[in-house]
């Protein structure tokens, strides 16, 4: 992409010149001594039990420790003071403990007993699980956020291979996808978009190693050698900043370690699936470790078939590979590097089409013939039975066969990417804080085709078109040490370029083809700043700030390109002639406070309650697709969202249980989403605010050592208000009046859903295992337009998936049997209209899928 990353600020040459002289300054090479003894910090531990001196030791040492809290032996320290190496303090602790520790990388700590227990001596541990959910590493339970988090293994385990995989087992969390395998969309508690076009941002901020993701389009990726993934729901506008209103997800992928490390996995499944996926890492010298890793998912047969040709439609192949490497020439400094890259040439899928017209009112149309205008009763009733019997589309056209697996269809369209990339962390440790650098920048190429109307006719078929650029520049002071008072500050600069076009095919439904092509920069600089202040052993007050400025510059236009010189046509009821249609050049600027004001009260050891009130916003911008009137290339405003929640966090020990809820109440203001305007085209617009409430629970337990449960459910009720005063038009729709929203629930947002995880562990002989596992999702009825159609719903259902998996001795070869969608449900998660061409379109997701994966680490 041309200039794709003009326009920085001094800042962040400033930020690199920093990072520059923090490498130059702490590097070995420049110092008189080749190898450094080890550098002592003070410590200040009083007498306490070992569980809890373990964690005062990790905040004052800045070292990440990952160890079976519920499990630590009945052992007490007494009173440490003074310097040490912490290692060798590290050692002086777990004396006598019967525990040991051994590194993991840059600044990770593994502790673990001396020895395996023997079957009746085997203690039953529940894994901790670091997160930096406040760009510190603390434990799920220290966080008052309301958080799920999966490691590598449970990512691996529930068959989590793509992003949207995770809203399954995520309460309050839904995905859809409007192109069925392309721009997922997250909604978290009723926040969400049901934009389909690259240039709107969503309402869930997605990182994959802190680089921010800022289009949908960018979100279709394989998770794969993955070290965690955290899922924080509620505004996250002062520590991740802008377009968090919902929550936000970060990927935090595998990094490099001095110990070596290598896995590979073969699947084979039905539909001739095969994946490919393996990792390899190590030591390359006492101060550098290097990493690669690499999946390859390739589905040779499709869910769809073209009975028009005969031809099998669906296939996937996907190819990725990911290079790293970590620094840690002393105990100070750390550089992280990462390069990464993804090719895809799959087929995309195809719509399951119904008319909405009546096909006993034809009309002549000069230009096209015998056309179908008039709506059908099914359509006017909110009938979905009767759509599927009686009406057609504009053209009169009918799929008749009733398998939303199988069409006519005029193409078989295809998605085409091409992702690169590389991210750079650099980890400073100050006297007085620890400076985290991040900068990062990815390219992405996309070419996607669309079968619009799933029928040998061309009433919309379109061929979509993404450049996307992205560069952004972090800096961070993060105070270190176990102080009654901890903050964070720090900035932001991130540069955004998104070239995009569509091409649509209306032959069949205006007789010409319509081309938009639009480019659109953004410039994003933030400052912010979060502390905690230790007012007493129990109570805790939390603060953060966030001053952001968002600059949108877009150039676009909608054209007329009149292949069958007709000349001037109808379009969505307005005469065209061929040329220039609209065209927009204009540029907007939005800046806004973000915040949050929190309270924690650690009633117990194993007892946190915390309440808090936060807010968030997303700028306003552009809508990137066909605009037939002038007044359609307005922008839309900035929303807003007012947070109130209450949450409790607690564990159980005896009971080897974690647990918690959180109690939520919001104010959503100018909720941005598409509509349908009065000439009939889509249009994003301000629809309105939205007050919602809800309820929400997670609970981990391990009753054996044999035997995982995860449990999670979620209440919300959330509807419009106050619409009548929004941009949104949804006049049309059913060919009625302009609708007012108010009393209407949130697209793609159940009132009720519950997610479940089970595994049991079977023991065999010589050190053999034998485990069973199965996770269900529910969802109770859910909408998928702004409009609540029924035609547009999905009902009630559950999914379920299952795994049994044959292990060896020290699991380093394992033998799967795994299954998803087992009771093969057919379940819809996108449903949008078209009025000018007489069509329902809704995207089905996969059928039932099987297969055996063979694993083996080294």
């Amino acid at each position: 992409m041309d200039d794709a990353v003009t326009g920085k600020t001094l800042a962040s040459y400033a930020c690199a010149l920093l990072w520059m002289a923090c490498v130059c300054y702490s590097s070995p090479a420049l110092s008189a001594d080749p190898e450094p003894p080890a550098i002592s910090k003070p410590f200040n531990l009083p007498a306490q039990p070992l569980a809890t001196a373990l964690l005062a030791f990790s905040k004052q040492a800045g070292v990440q420790l990952i160890f079976p809290q519920t499990a630590m032996p009945e052992h007490r320290i007494t009173a440490i003071t003074g310097d040490y190496p912490p290692l060798v303090l590290l050692a002086q602790l777990l004396q006598g403990s019967g525990l040991q520790y051994e590194l993991s990388g840059e600044h990770t700590v593994i502790i673990y007993p001396l020895a395996q227990p023997s079957e009746q001596q085997e203690a039953v541990l529940i894994e901790e699980i670091l997160v930096t959910a406040r760009k510190r590493r603390q434990r799920p339970e220290q966080v008052s956020v309301a958080l799920s988090v999966f490691d590598g293994s449970a990512i691996t385990a529930l068959g989590m291979a793509n992003p949207e995989r995770l809203a399954a087992q995520v309460p309050s969390m839904t995905v859809k996808s409007p192109y069925a395998t392309s721009n997922p969309v997250f909604t978290i508690r009723g926040i969400g978009y049901n934009s389909f076009t690259s240039n709107m941002s969503g309402t869930i901020g997605f990182y994959v190693d802190d680089l921010y993701l800022n289009s949908s389009s960018l979100l279709s990726f394989d998770l794969y050698d993955i070290e965690r993934v955290e899922v924080l729901r509620g505004p996250q506008g002062t520590l991740f900043g802008r377009n968090t209103l919902g929550g936000a997800i970060s990927v935090v992928t595998r990094k490099p370690k001095q110990s070596f490390d290598a896995y590979l996995r073969i699947d084979k499944g039905n539909y001739q699936y095969t994946a490919v996926q393996g990792a390899i890492g190590g030591g390359l010298s006492d101060e550098l470790a290097g990493r690669f890793a690499f999946n390859s998912r390739r589905q040779q047969q499709g869910f769809y078939e073209n009975t028009l040709t005969g031809r099998n439609h669906g296939e996937v192949d996907i190819n990725s590979w990911r290079g790293s490497l970590l620094w840690a020439p002393d105990d100070k400094l750390s550089v992280y590097a990462k390069v990464y890259a993804l090719k895809d040439r799959s087929e995309q899928w195809h719509y399951d089409v119904l008319g909405t017209r009546d096909p006993n009112q034809p009309t002549q149309s000069p230009l096209l013939g015998e056309i179908f205008e008039q709506p059908c009763q099914a359509w006017l009733q909110d009938d979905l039975v009767g759509l599927q019997q009686s009406c057609v589309n504009i053209k009169g056209y009918k799929d008749t066969d009733g398998d939303p697996y199988k069409g006519k269809f005029s193409l078989d369209p295809i998605v085409e990417t091409d992702t690169q990339g590389g991210v750079l962390q650099v980890t400073w440790q100050l006297p007085f804080a620890e400076l985290q650098a991040i900068s990062g920048y990815q390219s992405f190429d996309k070419i996607l085709e669309e079968e619009f109307d799933a029928s040998p006719l061309l009433l919309g078929d379109n061929i979509l078109k993404d450049d996307i650029g992205i560069y952004s520049q972090e800096l961070r002071l993060v105070s270190q040490g176990d102080s009654a008072f901890e903050w964070i500050v720090g900035g932001i600069y991130s540069d955004e370029d998104i070239a995009a076009s569509v091409l649509t095919s209306g032959r069949d439904r205006w007789g010409t083809d319509i081309l938009v092509d639009y480019r659109q920069k953004t410039i994003n600089q933030a400052l912010f700043s979060h502390v905690e202040w230790s007012l007493s052993s129990r109570w805790r007050a939390l603060a953060g700030l966030r001053y952001s400025h968002d600059r949108i510059d877009f150039n676009g236009t909608t054209q007329n390109l009149d292949p069958f010189n007709n000349g001037t046509v109808e379009v969505l009821t307005v005469p065209v002639a061929p040329g220039v249609v609209t065209a927009t050049n204009d540029s907007i600027s939005y800046g806004a406070w973000s915040g949050k004001l929190g309270l924690d009260f650690q009633a117990s050891d194993h007892w946190l309650w915390y309440a808090n009130v936060s807010q968030a916003y997303k700028s306003g911008g552009f809508t990137g697709y066909w605009l037939i009137l002038p007044e359609d290339g307005e922008p839309y405003d900035e929303e807003t969202l007012t947070a109130y929640e209450l949450g409790l966090k607690w564990q159980l020990p005896a009971w080897h249980m974690v647990a918690s809820t959180a109690l939520y109440y919001y104010d959503y203001r100018n909720l941005q989403q598409v509509s349908s305007t009065a000439a009939g085209t889509f249009l994003i617009s301000n629809a309105g605010d939205i007050r919602a409430s809800g309820l929400e629970g997670e609970l981990r337990w391990q009753p054996s050592s044999r035997s995982n449960i995860v449990l999670g459910a979620s209440y919300i009720d959330a509807v419009y208000y106050d619409t009548q005063r929004g941009d949104v038009q949804l006049a049309g729709i059913r060919d009625e009046v302009q609708q007012d929203l108010s009393g209407n629930v949130p697209v793609n947002s159940p009132q009720w859903a519950m997610n479940l995880a089970v595994d049991y562990r079977y023991p065999l002989d010589n050190g053999w295992s034998l485990s069973f596992a199965t996770d269900a999702a529910y969802q109770s009825k859910v909408y998928l337009a702004l409009d609540n159609l029924e035609v547009k719903s999905q009902q009630a259902y559950w999914l379920y998936n299952g795994s049994i998996v044959l292990a060896g001795p020290d699991e380093r070869w394992q033998l799967s049997l795994w299954g998803r969608n087992l009771a093969d449900k057919q379940y819809y998660t996108e449903a949008f209209s078209s009025k000018s061409s007489g069509l329902l379109m809704r995207v089905i997701a996969p059928p039932s899928t099987y297969g055996l994966a063979l694993a083996y680490h080294w």
